[in-house]
C-alpha cells in the first residue's frame, strides 16, 4: 500500500515514532531461548519496514529492553535510521543519529526523536539512560532552524507528556505521537504543532496529507475550513428567506476569518484500517513464511 502510494501520491516520508520492536514482557532476565525468539521477531518487524521504504524511526523504550548491545546488532540490519536525541548511554555516548535530514516536496525535513522523561522501570538496563526531553528538545529545534522548512518530532512519549512538552519548545510543525496504543481518532493542535498517532498493533496506518504553499506559515486542519464553508452557506440562505437578526454581520465575520484561513497550509489527518481488502504484498508473505520456518527451526532446538 506505501509502495503503491509513493507510485501515485507524489513524494513521502514513511515515518514511526518507536515502540516497535519488542512487547513489554521481553526483558534481561528471560531465558536464553525466549530471547532469540525475541529477536527474531525483532528481525521480521525490521525487514517489513526495509521493504516500506521507511525514513525514520525513532527510539522509545520497547527498542532497549535486551540493552544497547542487541539494539546496536538490529540496528545495522535496517535500511533505514533509527533516532534519539535524548536516549544515550550511561557513558553519555550516543547510541544513534539525534536528527536527520530528509528532501520531500521540494522542502528540507529536520526529523528527531525524544524519549519520554520516566521509562518504565522494566523496560531500563544498566546501559542507557535518558536526557531531559525539554531541555535536549530546545537544543536541537534551535540547531535546525533555518537549516530545514519543516521540523518534525518523533515522540516515543505518552500522550499526556508530549502536550505538556509541545509549548515549552516551540518550533516544532508536527509531533509523530508513539507510546500510545489507543492512538487518536483525530489529529490534535498544540499551538503551532499538528499531533498524530495511529492506533497500535499495525492495525492502521496513518496518513497526514499536507498542502504547503509557505512552510513559516500557520497549519490548519482542512475539516475546519470546510465546516466554516458549511455554516456560511447555512447563514447566506437564511439571508436569502429574510430571516431576521444578525445574519448580515455573521456573514462579514466568517468571509473574513475564511478568508483569513486559506491564506494558511492546510492539512488532513487519515486513519485507514489494514483489512482483507488490500492485497497481499508478495514480499511481506514470503518475510512471514520465512520467519515461521526460522522460530520453528528455534523452537525444536528448545524441546
Amino acid at each position: 500500500m506505501i509502495q503503491e502510494a509513493k507510485r501515485t501520491g507524489g513524494e513521502i516520508l514513511v515515518l514511526d515514532a518507536g515502540d516497535l520492536l519488542f512487547y513489554k514482557d521481553v526483558q534481561l532476565s528471560l531465558p536464553d531461548s525466549q530471547k532469540k525468539e525475541a529477536l527474531l521477531k525483532a528481525q521480521l518487524i525490521i525487514d517489513a519496514f526495509n521493504l516500506m521504504g521507511c525514513d525514520a524511526v525513532g527510539i522509545g523504550e520497547d527498542e532497549l529492553r535486551l540493552g544497547t548491545r542487541d539494539f546496536k546488532k538490529l540496528k545495522k540490519k535496517a535500511t533505514f535510521p533509527f533516532v534519539s536525541a535524548n536516549v544515550v548511554r550511561k557513558s553519555g555516548r550516543r547510541i544513534s543519529d539525534s536528527v536527520i535530514v530528509k528532501k520531500a516536496g521540494g522542502l528540507r525535513w529536520g526529523i528527531f526523536s525524544l524519549m519520554g522523561a520516566n521509562p518504565s522501570a522494566q523496560a531500563q538496563t544498566l546501559d542507557w539512560k535518558v536526557l531531559d526531553p525539554v531541555s535536549t528538545g530546545k537544543e536541537v529545534v534551535k540547531e535546525l532552524q533555518g537549516k530545514v522548512d519543516v521540523i518534525v518530532l518523533l515522540a516515543a512519549m505518552p500522550l499526556q507528556e508530549l502536550r505538556a512538552l509541545l509549548p515549552l519548545v516551540p518550533g516544532i510543525t508536527i509531533a509523530v505521537a508513539g507510546h500510545n496504543p489507543s492512538g487518536l481518532r483525530r489529529s490534535l493542535q498544540v499551538e503551532e504543532t499538528i499531533i498524530v498517532s495511529s492506533y497500535a498493533y499495525g492495525k492502521y496506518l496513518g496518513v497526514l496529507k499536507l498542502n504547503i504553499g509557505n512552510p513559516q506559515a500557520p497549519f490548519v486542519d482542512e475539516a475546519r475550513i470546510t465546516a466554516l464553508e458549511r455554516e456560511l452557506t447555512v447563514v447566506e440562505d437564511k439571508i436569502k428567506a429574510g430571516a431576521k437578526g444578525s445574519f448580515a454581520e455573521s456573514k462579514k465575520k466568517m468571509e473574513a476569518e475564511l478568508q483569513e484561513l486559506k491564506k494558511s497550509n492546510t492539512y488532513r489527518n487519515e486513519l485507514i484500517m489494514l483489512s482483507s481488502r488490500f492485497s497481499e504484498d508478495p514480499q511481506v508473505q514470503k518475510l512471514i513464511t520465512d520467519f515461521s520456518a526460522k522460530q520453528k527451526e528455534l523452537q525444536k532446538g528448545c524441546q
